[in-house]
């Protein structure tokens, strides 16, 4: 492989492809290995699969551009959904195929081959963590004990595996899905929609737009992986930025927006003629940015007159031209559109809301006072008009944070109650608020029979609160309650979670965020709700404006039960230009609009 990707490098292309060619079912083989293995593939693994892939897909580019091939075309999309292959995509094989046994024999294989994994996992984790102790401490006997241990019960995991693709190759193919042809992907594509996806590399990119019908197109990109995380860094900065009032909100910059648009869209935008709806799959730092938030050419603001934001709505944001719906990869994508029809007798709603995060706040509920902020909390003051956002306390400068400093959010009492009067709820049965919105009931309630499940609250990151290692939902405290435990919805608990919902919707802060530099977008908790039988989720990029969020959340389920027909991703693209071009806030006092991006664009449908 070196050898190719030198070959690459020196433009001699016919030599280089002809040993990519040779060697590309070896690696696919070799990454679907990987995949199955518990262990996973290694940074450094990645990072090497992904600089072949690069290499790949700059020979197949300028070869294409000799002779737009279609089998040229479809060898460098297998390339691309192979590099964006991602923890999410497994979770949603593996959702897939659990929703498919029917068969006794394989689901004892299947549970022996989990249990077998789970146990390695464990030793390898214990493993590596007395390699780490003072050479004193090290016991390598039992180092070397447990050593031989993995190494037998990777072997056995291995021969249930096989017995698994032996005698039953269609859950094989759903728990670890070959790469799939281009083909095979646009049978999925609906007569409305163009699908757009990309590879960023370090050096260079590469993006391909499919419709239902005719020749995909694919294009090189000249912008690497540094400068996409810098545009995207400094779009955020408008988004996410982390200031007390609202006229310290810092103008978006349409400039960057428009050459983002022009890097990421406009070399293929000619497949979106006659189309309504774009269903992406980002790749890299992109999926950190909702893409509705672009511009599609270059915009000035003029000079403010009326409202703070008001000049905002002239702008040629994305959002007005199409929907927008993003999923994790192409064969994730495959596996949610091919799922079974889900129950025809689930219930409508479930909604959790405004939990109470500390005694205090329960005694003020109980008194029916008014609920003043904590210290901590984040609010934006416009001209004595307070606006809350859904942001846990900053907890990098204390010493020590829990889930009673987190503050309440009674917004979400009213969001919850609005978008259940478009549903056929009974209060007792489907909206849990205030001390009902608590882990207990959660837990206790049968998921697997509704349509729409969701959570109003705070959502945190690993290390926001002492202890906590996963993402989670904040729900009520335990000790509002006299109960024990931290009241968390944690990523593990959500994994053991049986649902069957159309949607999973978290109106919470940040719920899209990634996990560290180059992370893939969807956290912890997207790929735990998947998993858990989620078909499509709706997650936010960044803390949402509580009272902006109510009034596009009510908009958005009332579009998809009244107006029949109407698709999840149109529904929101409405809401969302609702909000941009009428939304104001309550307040009549209020002097500005919602028509600034960081009030209508944090939202992004992800999956089916």
């Amino acid at each position: 492989m070196p050898l190719s990707v030198t070959l690459a490098e020196q433009r001699k292309d016919e030599a280089a492809q002809a040993l990519f060619a040779s060697s590309i079912k070896e690696l696919i083989e070799q990454e679907r290995e990987a995949s199955s293995d518990s262990d996973g593939i290694s940074t450094k693994e990645k990072k090497y699969l992904a600089g072949y892939v690069e290499a790949y897909l700059g020979v197949l580019s300028r070869a294409f551009e000799k002779n737009p091939s279609p089998q040229l075309v479809n060898e460098a999309f297998i390339l691309g959904d192979l590099a964006r292959s991602s923890n999410v995509q497994r979770a949603l094989s593996a959702s897939t195929a659990r929703a498919n046994i029917t068969d006794p024999r394989l689901s004892k294989l299947v549970r022996q081959e989990q249990d077998l994994n789970q146990q390695i996992v464990f030793l390898t984790k214990f493993s590596k963590e007395l390699a780490m102790q003072p050479a004193n401490e090290q016991l390598p006997q039992i180092q070397a004990k447990m050593k031989a241990d993995i190494e037998q019960l990777r072997k056995e995991a291995k021969q249930a595996s096989h017995l698994i693709a032996l005698d039953f190759p269609s859950y094989a193919e759903l728990i670890n899905p070959k790469p799939i042809a281009l083909e095979k992907i646009q049978k999925t594509i609906k007569a409305n929609e163009t699908l757009v996806t990309w590879f960023i590399g370090t050096k260079s990119s590469y993006v391909w737009a499919l419709n239902q019908k005719g020749t995909p197109l694919f294009k090189a990109v000249p912008i690497g992986q540094k400068e996409v995380r810098q545009n995207v860094t400094e779009l955020r900065k408008a988004l996410d930025p982390g200031v007390a009032t609202i006229d310290a909100i810092p103008a978006f910059d349409f400039q960057l927006s428009s050459r983002m648009y022009d890097d990421l869209f406009k070399p293929v935008q000619s497949a979106f003629d006659g189309k309504d709806t774009l269903v992406v799959i980002p790749h890299d730092e992109i999926g950190q940015l909702p893409l509705g938030v672009l511009t599609t050419a270059p915009f000035q603001l003029k000079g403010q007159t009326g409202n703070l934001f008001a000049n905002y709505k002239e702008a040629p944001w994305l959002i007005r031209q199409y929907a927008i719906v993003s999923a994790p990869s192409v064969t994730a994508l495959s596996a949610l559109r091919g799922l079974s029809e889900p129950k025809k007798d689930r219930l409508d709603f479930i909604g959790f809301g405004d939990p109470l995060f500390s005694v205090e706040q329960a005694k003020m509920e109980d008194r029916k006072q008014a609920i003043a902020e904590p210290a901590g909390s984040t609010q934006f003051a416009s001209r004595g008009m307070p606006l809350r956002l859904r942001n846990s306390p900053k907890t990098t400068d204390v010493s020590s944070a829990e889930v009673s400093m987190l503050p309440r959010l009674p917004d979400t009492n009213d969001e919850i109650l609005e978008i259940s009067k478009v549903f056929n709820v009974k209060p007792e049965r489907d909206i849990f608020l205030q001390k009902r919105a608590n882990l207990q009931e959660v837990l206790k309630i049968d998921m697997s029979n509704r349509k729409v499940v969701m959570f109003s609250t705070h959502g945190l990151v690993p290390g926001e609160l002492d202890g906590l290692s996963q993402p989670a939902l904040a729900l009520t405290n335990p000790e509002v309650q006299n109960l024990k435990g931290d009241g968390l919805l944690k990523v593990d608990t959500i994994l053991t979670m049986k649902l069957d919902a159309d949607w999973v919707v978290l109106s919470a802060c940040n719920t899209a965020a990634g996990e560290g530099e180059g992370a893939e977008a969807l956290s912890g908790l997207g790929r735990a709700f998947f998993f858990a039988g989620a078909r499509a989720i709706l997650v936010s990029s960044w803390p949402v404006d509580s009272e902006a969020s109510r009034k596009l959340m009510t908009d958005l389920f009332k579009r998809y039960v009244q107006e029949k027909g109407t698709s999840k991703p149109r529904a929101l693209q409405l809401a969302s230009l609702r909000l941009l071009d009428e939304g104001v806030p309550d307040d009549q006092k209020a002097s500005y609009t919602y028509s600034h991006p960081l009030f209508w664009g944090p939202f992004t449908m992800v999956g089916n």
